[in-house]
């Protein structure tokens, strides 16, 4: 005998759609996930003592990390590679949204440069920036970047390092746009990244579906239940 969805299991079946996509949304990706390269996968398996392959450090590119904050004290940054031709210069801003009020925290010239590195404290929430020489400067807010790029991927480290992550910069213009994010690699050590304002909106709107696809599967359970008490 063929069975037939009632009206409440419609609608049901587009709650569980509509929550579905809206939990994909609230936990989603903000920003464009890329291919982790040698250099960066060389980097975090010497910092962090792991074996992985590239693709397999693709899940440990976090999705949020235009803006960051310092956690319980000094954050330190560390200069790990440079594969790039130009020198690099790299430091926090704290004017988020413009980029203008910077703080160097190191340049990198050569190789001897590896290994610099540099403590800072700001109280206010930052964002990131490279600036290497010869080409515009990059921030890890996409918007401030030439054509909107995101010029910057993090990784976050094991969690056997707590608060600790891989920056990746890619120093490229519009146009010869590379994606190796190699031509600086930094450490960052106590400071984590916050998640944009709308990030947070709908990670709140993907809660409240959750609550109410679980009061509503109660309230299907409970007539089930009723309408078999009955017969």
């Amino acid at each position: 005998m063929k069975r037939t969805k009632t009206s409440g299991q419609s609608k049901l079946h587009i709650f569980t759609i509509a929550f579905g996509v809206t939990a994909i949304l609230a936990l989603g990706i903000t920003e464009r996930v890329h291919a982790v390269n040698t250099e960066i996968t060389t980097v975090y398996n010497n910092e962090y003592l792991t074996a992985l392959s590239n693709a397999a450090l693709d899940a440990f590119i976090i999705p949020f990390d235009e803006v960051w904050q310092v956690l319980n004290g000094p954050a330190i940054a560390t200069a790990k590679a440079k594969n790039a031709f130009f020198s690099q210069t790299f430091g926090f801003y704290t004017d988020i949204g413009t980029g203008s009020t910077q703080t160097t925290l190191f340049t990198i010239v050569d190789a001897g440069d590896i290994g610099t590195s540099a403590m800072f404290n700001p109280t206010v929430p930052f964002g990131f920036f490279d600036d290497p020489s010869g080409a515009t400067i990059k921030f890890s807010e996409s918007v401030l970047n030439p054509g909107g790029f995101d010029n910057m991927i993090a990784l976050i480290a094991p969690a056997a390092f707590p608060n600790s992550f891989i920056l990746g910069w890619e120093d490229s213009e519009p146009g010869e746009f590379d994606t190796d994010f190699n031509d600086l690699i930094v450490r960052i050590d106590n400071a984590a990244p916050v998640p944009e304002p709308s990030t947070l909106v709908l990670l709140a709107i993907g809660f409240a579906g959750l609550v109410m696809y679980t009061r509503y599967r109660e309230q299907m359970n409970g007539k089930g239940q009723s309408l078999k008490a009955n017969s």
